[in-house]
């Protein structure tokens, strides 16, 4: 059996075994994992899962699966999805703890098909396991973890062009960078181009941008750029939130100017009354409210453009001033909309044109 909780460390000298589990258990508690068999004897620790791969007759299966209940309604996630039907001692009864009955429904069709498929794993019982699931993390293991840098040959600036600019401990990949740039320590850029005078805080992600002339990028930063079609239309969104920013957290309409954006509760960043301001300007109509799902980001018909409009979405708010702003664009999305929206060949172009400037 294996679990997501804890990792095992004995012997280095032990080598990798296979085994066939009877089961995979998904965030379940102490008791559960005791009583399945899953905490290593004399220990408090159990084996954790870290990646998987399946062959082409399982992808089959999920395509069949797919055709049969397109379009998806819900999310399904291969830990908690995918795995639950493999093994000899599968159940149900994971499924059954869903509290969307539409879930639920596709759950167990996907019970039905995957059931049975063989399921092995590969147990390392020395092996490090480091988690790259929110910005903080990525940054930290790019940036700052050592061991893993090392163990994958990371280097600081990969495939990046720069004049005099000034680069402290930071990680370039694929990316252009003006003179006279300065980055700080523990940012990570991937597939820019930064023009000349451009200052980068501490522990930012900047993904597919072009940041005009002189721009400022306060630390703790995300912004990324994604490329739009919009009713046959090309247009760009460039998102922006803090690092520690939480997407997920979702509150009522009655109180969802609680909301941080930024770090900052949006009742202060928009810098208005509810009476000027009502949910239904940044979010759906009906239903609760989050970061997710908020109309917070302008679509411009060009890269540097979009770019130019989260820098100015970050001002606006520093001004107190966010909603005003966001008034004078026809367009806004969320991540939700950029989800729907976003279209991978333009981003695919973009890259590869700077993947093809610096091998020229």
């Amino acid at each position: 059996m294996i679990s997501p909780w804890g990792k095992y460390r004995s012997d280095p000298s032990s080598p990798a075994m296979v085994a066939t589990p009877k089961c995979f258990l998904h965030k379940q508690t102490a008791e559960v994992l005791k009583h399945k068999g899953a905490v290593i004897p004399d220990s408090d620790l159990v084996y954790v899962d870290l990646a998987f791969y399946f062959d082409v007759p399982t992808a089959l299966k999920l395509i069949q699966f797919y055709a049969g209940v397109k379009p998806l309604k819900c999310e399904l996630e291969a830990y908690a999805d995918f795995l639950q039907p493999l093994g000899s001692a599968s159940s149900v009864d994971y499924y059954e703890q869903s509290s969307y009955p539409e879930k639920a429904r596709v759950q167990q069709k996907l019970f039905g098909i995957l059931n049975g498929t063989p399921f092995k794993v590969v147990i390392f019982h020395e092996a490090q396991f480091n988690h790259l699931g929110t910005i903080s993390e990525y940054l930290h293991h790019i940036c700052g973890n050592a061991t893993l840098r090392s163990a994958y040959q990371f280097a600081n600036h990969h495939g990046t062009e720069y004049g005099d600019a000034e680069r402290l401990d930071c990680s370039l990949i694929h990316s252009v960078l003006g003179e006279r740039s300065c980055i700080e320590a523990g940012t990570v850029i991937e597939y820019c181009i930064l023009e000349e005078g451009v200052s980068i805080g501490r522990n930012c992600l900047l993904s597919n941008l072009h940041v005009p002339m002189n721009a400022v990028i306060p630390s703790n930063t995300f912004i990324h750029t994604v490329t739009l079609l919009v009713q046959h239309e090309v247009l760009y969104a460039t998102c922006v939130f803090g690092v520690n920013d939480d997407l997920k957290r979702t509150l009522p309409r009655s109180c969802a100017f609680e909301l941080e954006f930024l770090n900052l509760p949006l009742t202060s960043v928009l810098g208005i009354g509810t009476s000027e301001c009502t949910t239904d300007d940044l979010w759906p109509a009906n239903g609760d409210c989050n970061l997710w799902t908020a109309k917070l980001f302008p679509a411009c018909s060009s890269r540097k453009q979009s770019c130019e409009a989260a820098l100015l979405t970050i001002a606006a708010i520093k001004e107190n001033g966010l909603f005003t702003f966001l008034r004078g664009f026809t367009v806004l999305v969320s991540m939700e909309d950029v989800m729907v929206l976003k279209t991978g060949t333009s981003m695919l172009d973009f890259q590869l044109g700077l993947q093809s400037k610096m091998l020229s």
